[in-house]
């Protein structure tokens, strides 16, 4: 028997072990976690193996810390995205056939749609609408309450690249559009290109209502065509759900940037934890305060920006991504 997921909760100052969200069956294979666009929701992806192999499993916890439902999937997941309700939508495969299935918030099937000879690049879910990426440079918006069809983008692109992600509400779709582009796409058919002058567009983090993108290499863009530089080509730019800040990470500190349109002001900067170094994956809490960046050492450590101190750090064996629900 070996833990293979254990979820941690952080209040001020320190991380809690309870309560504790553990799965220790020992037969399963950790894929994924991933958070929803205003925070509310983590959801855990797993493969099976054994007598669960060829399905997937899906946990999801709530901002408390703890379990809200737990469900194995028939078929191999692909790609996954969780909303604020908890609903998760996954693009499976299962002998031929290719599926979008969204659970609802209890981990039911809510609905199927077969994509079968569809090329899907990645998905991303909001709590009205569902979103697929596909290749050749289309977009697909489905209603979350009955998964019909509401209308199909095609946005001009020759393809669309990941991150794949949207608004709270599944509205507005951004990716990669290739040549050095981020890609705003709406539900109804608006679309905006937005070209960088060499390669650094493609989106690390948008806020909650897809307003406003931060990406790789040190440049902020706005829905609107506002675009700022934050940093070099060497910098990562995450943007706050709320629009509000942005984070940028670097030179073994983390810098706190009051954004706008026209501009950003540097609030504050915290130096890292003694002896960590590095950037492997990072989260910015809703309006701005707290920073949890998993680091080189696999160790993730929680940072007060606003106050510019270290909280507390666990370390992470399996160096997943570092995401949080939080409501500062």
């Amino acid at each position: 028997m070996a833990l293979i997921v254990k979820s941690f909760l952080f209040i001020d100052p320190s991380f809690q072990d309870t309560p504790t969200v553990a799965n220790d069956e020992g037969t399963r294979q950790f894929a994924d976690q991933i958070r929803s666009p205003m925070q509310k929701k983590i959801a855990v992806i797993m493969r099976g193996t054994g007598d669960e192999a060829g399905k997937t499993i899906i946990k999801v916890i709530r901002n408390d810390g703890t379990e809200q439902y737990e469900v194995v999937v028939n078929g191999d997941a692909h790609h996954w995205s969780v909303n604020d309700y908890g609903e998760v939508l996954l693009h499976t495969v299962q002998n031929s056939t290719r599926e979008l299935v969204l659970l609802t918030a209890t981990g039911e099937i809510k609905w199927t749609v077969d994509v079968s000879g569809v090329g899907i690049n990645g998905v991303a879910l909001g709590t009205s609408y569902a979103i697929a990426f596909l290749s050749g440079g289309k977009v697909r918006f489905y209603s979350t309450a009955d998964g019909n069809l509401v209308n199909e983008v095609n946005t001009g692109a020759p393809n669309l690249y990941g991150p794949y992600l949207c608004s709270h509400d599944g509205y507005w779709g951004v990716c990669d559009g290739g040549s050095y582009t981020v890609m705003f796409v709406s539900k109804d058919g608006e679309k905006h290109w937005y070209y960088f002058p060499d390669d650094r567009g493609t989106p690390h983090s948008i806020d909650a209502y897809a307003s406003v993108a931060g990406t790789y290499r040190g440049y902020i863009v706005f829905r609107t065509g506002e675009m700022m530089e934050i940093g070099d080509a060497s910098d990562r730019v995450w943007i706050a759900p709320s629009g509000d800040c942005a984070m940028l990470v670097r030179d073994q500190q983390i810098e706190l940037y009051s954004i706008w349109k026209t501009g950003h002001s540097l609030m504050t900067t915290t130096s890292f934890a003694e002896g960590q170094s590095g950037c492997i994956s990072a989260d910015l809490s809703f309006y701005g305060k707290y920073a949890l960046i998993l680091h080189n050492s696999n160790d993730v450590c929680v940072y007060d920006l606003q106050n510019a101190t270290f909280k507390d750090s666990l370390h992470n064996p399996f160096g997943s991504r570092a995401v949080m629900v939080c409501a500062d």
